[in-house]
C-alpha cells in the first residue's frame, strides 16, 4: 500500500476535459450511494481501508485551514458490489468539525458518510475541483493495487461540506465500472 500520498492536480470544473458520460456522474451535487441506487445497484459495500489521525496532505490542509502540525481524521473506503468497484474516496475531518453531534462521523465504520451528512438541512457543498488521475499518478498506483483496472485515467473530484459551520473535505476517484452505468 501506498502511503505517502503525492497530491493530484486539482483544478476547477470547467478545466477539465472530460468525457460527457463520466461529466454527469463527476457533477452530480447529491448522494453518490443514492445515485447507485437509482442505477439498479442496491447493495454496495463500504471498505474502509483507513480511518486514522494523521497530517493531511497539503493542499487539504490548505482547503480546511488546517495548521501543518495538526491532525485531522482521515477516511478512506473503497465502495464496491458483487457486478462492480465504484469508488476510491478519501474524506478529512478536522479535529472541530468532530464536536457536538458531529463526532458521529468519528464512528462511521462501514457506513457511508453521506448517510449521516444528507441528512443535515443546513447542508452546503462547495464548487468541485476536477483530477484526472495517469497510470504513474499515486493515487492510481494506490488504487490499483486494490482493483484491476485497466482504464490509463481515472477521473476524481473533490469539495467541502459545510454543516453547522464546520467542514468536512471529501476527494472521490470514479473507478471505470461505475461510468458503464450510464
Amino acid at each position: 500500500m501506498i502511503d505517502n500520498l503525492i497530491e493530484p492536480q486539482w483544478l476547477i470544473k470547467d478545466c477539465l476535459d472530460c468525457p460527457e458520460k463520466s461529466r454527469e456522474w463527476l457533477l452530480h451535487q447529491g448522494s453518490f450511494m443514492e445515485r447507485l441506487k437509482q442505477h439498479g445497484i442496491q447493495h454496495s459495500e463500504i471498505i474502509v481501508l483507513k480511518h486514522t489521525w494523521e497530517h493531511p496532505l497539503p493542499s487539504e490542509q490548505k482547503i480546511l485551514t488546517i495548521k501543518t502540525h495538526e491532525e485531522a481524521l482521515v477516511r478512506e473506503v473503497l465502495i464496491k458490489s458483487a457486478v462492480g468497484n465504484w469508488m476510491f474516496a478519501r474524506t478529512i475531518f478536522p479535529k472541530e468539525t468532530l464536536t457536538e453531534t458531529e463526532r458521529q462521523f468519528i464512528h462511521l465504520e462501514n457506513n457511508s458518510l453521506g448517510s449521516i451528512l444528507f441528512n443535515y438541512p443546513d447542508l452546503q457543498r462547495s464548487e468541485f475541483e476536477m483530477a484526472c488521475l495517469q497510470q504513474h499518478d499515486t493515487w492510481h498506483q494506490k488504487i490499483a493495487q486494490l482493483v484491476a483496472i485497466q482504464d490509463k485515467k481515472l477521473w476524481a473530484r473533490r469539495s467541502v461540506f459545510t454543516i453547522r459551520n464546520k467542514a468536512i473535505l471529501l476527494s472521490e476517484v470514479f473507478l471505470p465500472d461505475v461510468f458503464l452505468l450510464g
